[in-house]
């Protein structure tokens, strides 16, 4: 039953415009409040099998501890409140995630659930945006730029690139009938590309410059480990698949709407120094220096989570007037927001993150988990790259998903991991 909640969390909160709203997001924080509690209960109760810890414990309770000293000491407690409530929900939606879905087949079910969700909002999205469709319900416009159901093109390219590549290591994961591919095999694997290119076309139509280049940088990243990786003659199957859906994309969006990409396209030679392009480059560079002079005001406890908006003003810099709410980094904002202690603390929890991530993958993980393992983590790459010119942690939606596709890589348990 909490594991059906858990879906149903992460599918409204992504299709309720990532939650970001208050009328939203607090009907879904107070379920995830109701599963936590719940869960203790039954494990108090013996319902319940042991809860899974992950060892990042000692930094999550330092990170919370410096995050609600800044929210008490914070002239702005009231905004404060409600940014701790949304960490808060995060870290206990998070351990729901880290303590269901143990077997196998739960396991599965939950990787495609999550693959597909991208897909199915890439197809809204693009649905729109092809036949020129006004916004439909709860649904934001899709009419400049493919968004889904998110409101900004940027979210929602972090959403894509994220789903993208746990495409690919579902793909990666599928079983053979032989040690070679055989024909069977290929077609299996050709069918899931269609999907791939779905998301491709949506990401290349959402015009997120920063996706983009994101995108690029960590499908290179990923190009590079198949080339390098062992077992070349397989893998180079991979590869001619994963280059062959971004040709396919390329083309059949260059078919659907030249025109659009060839103006948005001509921009990213203006994305450095152009304000006539939209928030360039040097813009949000003027936002980060904005947020620099917060955080050398404040450089313990920060301003206040959840506090940017009301202290920014007063930091503008002369001719910049975006980013009244976000420094389009969320690190920095991290740190403005509640001190540069705070901002270590989550840099050392990362790095906790992947050496649990890669202890997993060389002993608890079988060979499904070790393929869509690898997939994930070239996800969160560029996801984490397009984070340092956008605000992807700000957005529920896109934070639930993450958190549950990181609980997937840090699972302790090579007990019930193993096959």
């Amino acid at each position: 039953m909490i594991e059906i909640v858990l879906l149903l969390i992460i599918s409204l909160s992504l299709f309720l415009q990532g939650a970001v709203a208050e009328w939203y997001w607090y009907p879904l924080g107070l379920l995830i409040l109701i599963a936590f509690g719940v869960s203790l209960l039954g494990w108090e109760q013996g319902w319940i099998s042991g809860l899974r810890l992950t060892g990042m414990e000692p930094y999550f309770i330092a990170w919370a501890a410096l995050m609600i000293i800044s929210g008490l000491f914070s002239p702005h407690r009231w905004s404060s409140v409600f940014a701790l409530e949304r960490y808060l929900a995060g870290l206990l939606f998070f351990y729901l995630m880290l303590w269901y879905f143990r077997d196998k087949m739960r396991e599965k079910i939950l990787l495609w659930f999550l693959f597909a969700l991208p897909v199915a909002i890439s197809l809204i999205g693009l649905g729109m945006f092809l036949t020129r469709q006004k916004s439909i319900g709860i649904l934001p416009d899709n009419l400049s730029a493919v968004s889904g159901t998110l409101v900004n093109h940027n979210n929602f390219a972090g959403l894509v690139i994220l789903g993208f590549f746990l495409g690919l290591g579902l793909m990666m994961s599928l079983s053979r009938k032989s040690k070679e591919f055989d024909s069977e095999d290929i077609a299996r694997r050709v069918i899931l590309s269609f999907p791939l290119l779905l998301l491709l076309l949506a990401l290349t139509f959402s015009l997120s410059r920063s996706g983009w280049i994101s995108f690029f940088l960590s499908a290179l990243a990923y190009s590079l480990w198949l080339a390098l990786g062992p077992r070349r003659k397989r893998i180079r199957i991979y590869l001619a698949m994963l280059l062959g859906v971004i040709l396919a994309t390329i083309i059949l969006s260059l078919t659907l709407n030249r025109d659009v990409l060839g103006l948005r396209a001509g921009t990213l030679n203006d994305f450095l120094d152009n304000p006539a392009s939209g928030l360039t480059f040097s813009g949000r560079k003027m936002l980060w220096q904005s947020t620099l002079l917060m955080i050398r005001d404040h450089p313990l406890l920060g301003i206040g989570p959840g506090a940017f908006w009301a202290e920014y003003p007063q930091y503008r810099r002369f001719g910049e007037f975006h980013g009244e709410s976000h420094s389009h980094n969320d690190l920095l904002q991290l740190a403005a927001e509640s001190g540069v202690p705070s901002a270590l603390v989550l840099v050392l929890l990362l790095i906790k993150a992947f050496r649990v991530w890669l202890k997993n993958y060389r002993r608890g993980m079988n060979r499904f988990q070790r393929r869509v393992s690898i997939g994930i983590i070239f996800g969160i790459l560029g996801f984490f790259l397009q984070d340092q010119f956008d605000f992807h942690f700000h957005i529920p939606g896109l934070t639930y998903y993450f958190l549950a596709l990181s609980a997937f890589l840090l699972k302790t348990d090579p007990g019930e991991r193993q096959e």
